[in-house]
């Protein structure tokens, strides 16, 4: 049997809370297998939300469904996508039509890139 380097799984999920639906898109990055290179890198899970006024990227250590950090991002994410090495978070933000380029290791905002109107989904090429 051939095991995969890493797996990722994307889902959308949505929340009813009230009489308002909250959009949230989770993407988890497996870690690659023992003796691959990347190997010693942590799992992470990645959950970007929004709250009303306020968006986030919330980083969670699979292995104790903790919170590591939480990440302010633009208004309404609508997409996320990690780098395979785990260096860098892409959200797209639908309503400002930006991307925040997230270093989800310190927990910060490394740049926001504008782009065309309401964009829905990224891509990271390996």
């Amino acid at each position: 049997m051939v095991r995969p380097r890493a797996r990722t799984v994307i889902t959308t999920i949505l929340v009813l809370a009230g009489l308002f639906l909250f959009p949230l898109a989770a993407l988890l990055a497996a870690a690659p297998a023992e003796g691959e290179p990347g190997a010693a890198a942590t799992a992470r899970g990645y959950v970007a939300s929004r709250d009303g006024p306020r968006s986030t990227l919330s980083v969670i250590d699979p292995g104790t469904n903790a919170v590591l950090a939480t990440v302010p991002v633009g208004y309404a994410p609508a997409a996320l996508a990690a780098a395979r090495d785990g260096s860098r978070v892409y959200v797209t933000n639908s309503a400002d039509s930006t991307v925040s380029v997230i270093d989800p290791s310190a927990g910060r905002v490394l740049a926001v890139v504008p782009v065309r109107s309401n964009p829905a989904a990224v891509a990271v090429a390996p």
